[in-house]
């Protein structure tokens, strides 16, 4: 990330956030954002029922590089 940009998100670049292999993978849309009010957790998911195994973790930044229209 260019330290001259702005990150939009109150969140630090490298938070963890939960996503799934359809999106990383398969370059499948975001279809759902849950961002919880309790524990910070994000997650981006394409919108199918997912198992464990197709689960990962991977920086807030990562998502945000690979789809700018998630930013506030």
């Amino acid at each position: 990330m260019n330290l001259f940009k702005k990150f939009p998100f109150k969140d630090k670049p490298n938070t963890a956030v939960i996503t799934c292999v359809h999106i990383l993978n398969e370059k499948q849309p975001i279809l759902y954002v849950s961002h919880d009010a309790d524990d910070g957790c994000w997650q981006f998911l394409c919108g199918r029922e997912h198992s464990v195994e197709e689960s990962k973790i991977v920086a807030l930044e990562e998502i945000y590089e690979m789809d700018k229209s998630i930013k506030k």
